[in-house]
């Protein structure tokens, strides 16, 4: 269903007289009050705002009284809270605390009392607690560099704040203050139209895949710009987004919704607020199936749906198909779909939520990153959208004019020329980084929360640290009282952290910085626990973490650790897992972009950089270069390509990557060798050891490596969405291992093989040698494209597919070969598609072996039927090795 076309105000008539240009204007003009005249006769009238149809809750799923009635949004009153109420012993230690904490921090405290009369600032009650009201004052910086501030008082922090999300290079990057400094140098004019203007809103929609792009103030701005669009296109009032979501500071966006009866009302969240300004807001549970339902009910009356991707307060609900499915009903019914990006573009991915979770929104909203640390607001969207603020597209030298009835949308420092001139370095910059600036983070920040997660967890201390992307939160048990002064005991480790707010990491942070924010962590835990603030530890025994760890570690998994002790035979074992793949190119071949899109693979797959330990207990992950190792051969010459100078040595470079063991540990575990063997024929050679990398990976890189030389190649910047780890993979496997489903496959295989199978005794032309060797080879048969379709046609009729159908053939050869009734068949399982993640590169191939029971006595057509449910029953028990 189309989008309506919108209700335009009227221009000005045409006056009679005048001199040829103005009656020409005044014509022009006239043709426009005709054209949206037509299209008012042509489009349904918009229903009133105060027609819109009360929402219910739907009746079959149930909704408790206390998620009907909870606070939510970004105002919190001010709470004196109780006075007195505790024990000795933490009245001991919050004294304590109190004194240590102001005793650092003296400046900042006279600074808070001296400037309270005069300066009215809702930072300097934050957290507001009687009980504490003596450290109830912000931090005053002197100044700030990378991943640090210094106070007034001399102290330095680890910040975590930064700049609540706007600083994610780190304070003051070298790279970026030299391009503010040569804009102030050239002038700060606002007026005229700033030559960075048009290629930053083209270098913004190449990166967030919109048609068009436009400048503002600040997150708030672009997501009122963003509203205003929707409702002018659609002619529609309502908006709907979700309980968690934080779109700005305006009245609309400040809303909670209330279920009376069962019925939907909207209620302001702070006082201000008039109850007219928030009646067309419907606000919903994020990631409830309930909601979908209450969309698609009212999806007519809908301008738009507007989603805050990841909650910055909630990291870990990333409920990816509930967006997909919102998707759906917007674009069902004509709504716009609003990405409110403002914390996650360009922060989780190049292309930002959108591309991370593979999204495709009409209108999306980006600041903090972009800007570096400057004020900006960027609004993005589809054309049929983002024209309702120009008037769309028109030429000179013809008769055409901004045809589109257009809203208005203007400010007086919306396009600053400080703040493009900061927004075009830092896009620069990101497009220099690639994809592996934002995966490299990732990384790190997953590293942190695990290792204090796994600490927290292990002592029993209910507080935990999900993560999103290169931000987190500190979460905790509802019933621990005084949470709220372990903000404070992290201050006073040197730790700038806000309470209630995202923890922001940054590629500026180093490993020092998160060493120290680690110790501060511990040594904050175990200072609440000793005032009594926290439970104590459940396992003294246990070792806190010494730092933050500089790669990530998981165990192998077991079809690793069967590789790994094959390994140990000797160099020939080894050598039997080396993988290689051969992509021949034809055509120049772009080496620059061939390279950087080898490295962009690597980097997203950290399987690709990983080695196994000496005991082959644990594998590595270890963090991701710019560059990758590429060994370039020069084969080509006055005979060509299919010269002998040419093949000769290809020969040889081949057989010696294939004989060439990889050492597990040292690593790395995979070669790339570049073969030109004339201007226009080349061949990249591509050795993993199988220990890393399983033939789907294979085919999963060829896949992405072409998408990615292609856009590098085009000067873009590669948007795959993220890869799943192999770590997390393995860290899965160890988890379902005592599962009831690992149970129930281990008991179905057991039972399979409850006597042995017999060895499959083929007539070969020679005896079996003593000694096992590891010579192979593939065998290959290509099948023509008549026989391919008269045996898929004919697999279903033998009750199977063509899979099942030419494995009862091969079964059935060897049975002819051999007159054995039981032969095992082992046949590949690719674990990502069981977990559903096909993008996953590692080993998580698992053969599943078939013990089929062919019979001279039995009909082909019998035996392929019994083959296939056995094909599906193993399957269904893949999950075993």
């Amino acid at each position: 269903m189309a989008a309506p076309t919108p209700a335009v105000p009227a221009l000005s008539a045409p006056t009679s007289g005048g001199n040829d240009l103005e009656n020409a204007l005044n014509n022009q003009i006239a043709l426009i009050q005709n054209l949206i005249a037509q299209q008012r006769t042509q489009q349904p009238a918009s229903a009133p705002a105060g027609s819109l149809s009360p929402v219910k809750w739907p009746e079959r799923f149930p909704r408790s009284g206390a998620a009907a009635t909870s606070r939510f949004g970004p105002y919190k009153p001010i709470e004196k809270g109780e006075n007195g109420g505790l024990t000795q012993q933490q009245q001991k230690g919050l004294l304590e605390l109190i004194s240590r904490y102001v005793r650092k921090t003296p400046g900042s405290k006279v600074y808070a009392a001296e400037h309270r009369a005069h300066y009215a600032d809702p930072r300097a009650v934050s957290g507001f607690k009687s009980l504490w009201k003596e450290m109830v004052y912000p931090i005053v910086s002197a100044r700030s560099k990378g991943g640090r501030i210094w106070d007034i008082d001399g102290n330095e922090y680890v910040d975590i704040t930064m700049g609540f999300g706007t600083y994610f290079f780190g304070h003051s990057p070298d790279w970026l203050i030299p391009a503010i400094e040569e804009q102030l140098r050239t002038g700060i004019e606002i007026g005229p139209q700033s030559p960075i203007a048009g290629k930053l809103a083209a270098a913004v929609a190449e990166l967030t895949n919109m048609d068009r792009v436009t400048f503002c103030n600040t997150g708030s701005e672009a997501v009122m710009a963003a509203m205003r669009l929707a409702r002018t296109i659609t002619g529609r009032h309502r908006i709907a987004y979700f309980t968690g979501d934080y779109h700005g500071m305006f009245e609309e966006v400040l809303v909670r919704g209330a279920w009376v009866d069962g019925v939907y009302k909207a209620q302001p969240i702070a006082p201000g607020i008039p109850q007219s300004l928030v009646e067309n807001m419907l606000v919903l549970d994020y990631a409830d199936p309930a909601s979908l339902e209450i969309l698609k009910a009212h999806a007519h009356e809908l301008a738009a749906v507007m989603v805050e991707p990841v909650q910055s307060r909630a990291p870990a609900l990333q409920p990816r198909e509930f967006m997909h499915q919102v998707r759906a009903i917007t674009k069902e019914a004509g709504a716009a779909l609003i990405f409110d990006e403002v914390v996650t573009g360009f922060r989780c991915h190049p292309g930002g939520a959108q591309a991370y979770f593979g999204v495709e929104a009409d209108l999306a909203t980006y600041g903090k990153v972009i800007g570096g640390g400057m004020p900006i607001g960027v609004l993005a969207g589809k054309r049929e959208y983002m024209d309702a603020l120009d008037g769309g597209a028109w030429n000179y030298g013809d008769d055409s004019f901004p045809e589109v009835g257009v809203t208005f949308f203007a400010g007086t420092f919306v396009r600053h020329p400080l703040a493009l001139a900061a927004a075009w370095r830092v896009i620069e910059h990101l497009k220099g980084e690639g994809p592996r600036l934002q995966i490299e983070v990732e990384e790190r920040v997953a590293r942190f929360c695990r290792t204090l997660n796994g600490y927290f967890a292990a002592i029993g201390v209910p507080i935990r640290i999900p993560h999103f992307s290169a931000h987190a939160v500190i979460e905790h048990a509802p019933d621990l009282k005084h949470a709220s002064l372990l903000w404070y005991f992290l201050r006073e480790k040197g730790v700038h952290i806000w309470e209630g707010r995202p923890l922001y990491f940054t590629s500026a942070h180093t490993d020092a910085d998160l060493d120290h924010m680690v110790t501060a962590f511990v040594e904050a835990v175990h200072g609440m626990q000793a005032a009594g603030f926290l439970p104590a530890s459940t396992d003294t025994e246990v070792r806190p973490p010494a730092g933050f760890p500089r790669c990530d570690s998981a165990p192998t998994t077991e079809a690793q650790r069967e590789i790994f002790h094959a390994v140990q035979m000797g160099d020939e074992a080894n050598c039997s897992f080396n993988e290689s793949n051969i992509i021949r190119l034809s055509g120049e071949l772009d080496v620059p972009a061939m390279k950087t899109a080898l490295a962009d693979i690597v980097a997203r797959h950290p399987a690709l950089r990983s080695t196994i330990s000496g005991d082959g207990a644990t594998q590595f992950f270890h963090p991701s270069a710019k560059t990758v190792e590429i060994t370039e051969h020069n084969f080509a010459g006055p005979g060509g390509a299919e010269s002998r100078s040419a093949t000769l040595p290809l020969s040889l470079l081949k057989e010696a990557e294939s004989s060439t063991p990889f050492d597990l540990v040292q690593g790395p575990l995979v070669r790339f060798q570049l073969v030109h063997l004339s201007s226009v024929r080349h061949e990249l050679i591509f050795t993993a050891h199988h220990i890393i990398c399983d033939g789907w990976s294979f085919g999963m890189i060829m896949a992405e490596l072409g998408a990615a030389y292609n856009a590098r190649k085009a000067g873009r910047l590669p948007m795959l969405t993220p890869a799943m780890s192999f770590a997390d993979y393995a860290r899965l496997e160890v988890s379902q291992s005592l599962s009831s489903e690992r149970e129930t496959a281990e008991a179905f295989w057991v039972d399979k093989f409850s006597e042995p199978a017999p060895v499959l005794e083929l007539p070969t032309d020679h005896p079996r040698p003593l000694m096992k060797s590891y010579r192979g080879s593939m065998e290959s048969i290509t099948l023509c494209g008549d026989r391919y379709a008269r045996l898929k046609k004919a697999a279903p009729k033998l009750g199977g597919t063509l899979f099942s159908t030419l494995l009862s053939s091969f079964a059935t050869l060897l049975h002819r070969l051999t007159m054995q009734e039981d032969i095992v068949i082992g046949v590949p399982a690719a674990g990502q598609t069981r977990i559903g993640r096909d993008e996953l590169v590692g080993h998580c191939l698992n053969f599943l072996p078939l013990r089929l029971k062919p019979s001279t006595s039995a009909r082909f057509d019998q035996f392929a039927a019994e083959v296939k449910e056995q094909v599906l029953e193993a399957y269904d028990h893949q999950n075993y090795t």
